[in-house]
């Protein structure tokens, strides 16, 4: 029994740790936007999003790798994740998960990739051939 509360005891305090950094970590990038109004979460949302450019991150994981978009959540600045996944799709590419996410009027995609070597998938190339896609189905609008 003692061990059961010692482990949660723990998760507890791992938690809470998790969520001062992720909290700091949050802070730091609404600094950074330099929109403090963002936090809020009310008032207009068009000039804030508008003024974030839309990005995409791929980043090395244990099973393959993760790409995050982050876009704007309406408009002709809005990337679609049916997108994303269709560049994944075209490069062979097998998707095990996808999480999507609203914040602040932006659009937060976070697609978990398999691939069974590493030595043939150039990530940095991945990452540019998705921004440029992304902003090509954008221009078509």
């Amino acid at each position: 029994m003692s061990d059961h509360v010692n482990g949660a005891v723990t998760f507890i305090k791992d938690t809470q740790a998790r969520i001062k950094d992720l909290s700091a970590r949050r802070d730091e990038l609404m600094r950074e936007t330099g929109d403090p109004t963002s936090q809020t979460g009310s008032g207009s949302g068009s000039g804030s999003s508008r003024s974030e450019p839309a990005s995409v991150m791929v980043q090395q994981c244990v099973s393959g790798f993760e790409v995050v978009v982050s876009s704007s959540a309406s408009g002709l600045e809005a990337w679609p994740l049916s997108r994303v996944l269709e560049v994944l799709h075209e490069q062979g590419l097998e998707v095990i998960s996808s999480l999507t996410a609203r914040v602040n009027e932006r659009l937060m995609y976070t697609i978990q990739v398999e691939v069974n070597s590493f030595d043939c998938f150039d990530l940095a190339w991945l990452q540019q051939k998705l921004i440029e896609e992304l902003v090509l189905s954008t221009t078509r609008h």
